[in-house]
Order: C-alpha cells, then structure tokens, then sequence
C-alpha cells in the first residue's frame, strides 16, 4: 500500500467558513493531527491532497487539492487560528452545552459577584447554610415583595378625587373616587394574583 492510498483520517462533518473552501475546512477539521504530522515529517503535502481526495474535497478541475493550494490554504488556517490566540496543534475548545453543567453550577463571575456582596446579584443567595453554604451552589432567588394594600377611604369625609377637577362639586369628587377604589381594588387583584403565580 503506497502513502497515497493509506487512510489517515477519519471522516469529520466540515464546518463551513466564510469566505474559505472546503479544503480550508477539511485542514481545519483535522489540524491538531496535521499539525503533528507535518512537524513530525510523517505527512507530506502529496499524502494530505491525497486524503483530501478520498474524503471528496476536489479541486476545481474534479482532481485532488494541489499541494501548492493546500500550502496556502495551511497559512492561511495558521493565520486565522492565532488571530484568535490558538494555535494548530492544540486541541479546539469544546463546547459545553447547558444540559452537561454539572447540577448547582454557578458560573465564576457570579460566584465572586455574590461572594463580594456585589448590588447586582441582591436577592440571590447560595442554597445551604453554614459549612455546606459555598458560591458554587445552586442559587435560590429572593421572595417577590408583597401585594400593595389598596387604599381605604375615610367615613364621613368627602374624599378628593385624582380624576376630578379641583372646581368640581364634592358629588363629582364622591363619584369619581369610587371609581378609583373599584381600579385600586381591581389592581390589587391582579398584582396578587400574578405574584401568587410566579412562586
């Protein structure tokens, strides 16, 4: 078997990038074995075109990647990777989905935030207490407030009404302040009712 027929990548789903090809993507797919193989002197250009070949990234003329393409195209990859601090020979970082946090996971920045009392995390507060209370615990969330008490008019007195104009007879003002205890009440309702839901 020749070192063109040898298999020596596995297939990998390729990431498209703007602006770059497939090549570009098939190079960056595999760049941490690349990167040692070439440093090694186990690969050649000729070995990788030949792989880039068998995994169907062809050049535009239907055959494999020229060597000189596939150089550049390395440079290139090698440019963009320390753009963003990495390099081709360190593994990518890996991606870590919310439903693989360990249970009761507080990110860093908030574990300090709260250890430091910071006004911006007020009314979160580490689950446990004493020894077993630490910022890296599951974060329980303060109490909502209580409802406002509506207002209660006082007997005998003609109440003043925000609706009414101040010239407006006292029957007007009468009126137009049970109309706002019915609101009052009604708002009171439903701020109760919505609290009552959220916890």
């Amino acid at each position: 078997m020749s070192d063109a027929q040898a298999i020596l990548f596995r297939k990998k789903r390729l990431q498209a990038f703007r602006g770059r090809g497939k090549l570009y993507s098939w190079l960056r797919a595999h760049r941490e074995k690349i990167a040692g193989g070439l440093a090694s002197g186990e690969y050649t250009w000729a070995m990788l075109c030949a792989e880039c070949a068998r995994h169907g990234v062809m050049s535009r003329q239907g055959g494999p990647p020229e060597r000189t393409a596939a150089w550049k195209a390395w440079q290139t990859l090698c440019r963009d990777l320390a753009a963003s601090g990495e390099s081709p020979g360190e593994r990518p970082p890996r991606r870590v989905y919310p439903s693989q946090t360990p249970k009761g996971w507080v990110p860093p920045g908030i574990a300090a935030a709260i250890a430091a009392g910071n006004p911006a995390v007020e009314g979160v507060r580490p689950v446990g207490t004493g020894a077993e209370a630490s910022a890296g615990t599951a974060l329980v969330p303060r109490a909502p407030p209580p409802p406002p008490v509506p207002p209660t008019r006082a007997e005998g007195k003609v109440p003043f009404s925000r609706l009414a104009d101040p010239d407006d007879p006292p029957e007007v003002h009468a009126a137009y302040a049970e109309l706002e205890e019915q609101f009052d009440k009604a708002d009171w309702y439903l701020l109760a009712g919505s609290s009552k839901k959220r916890r």
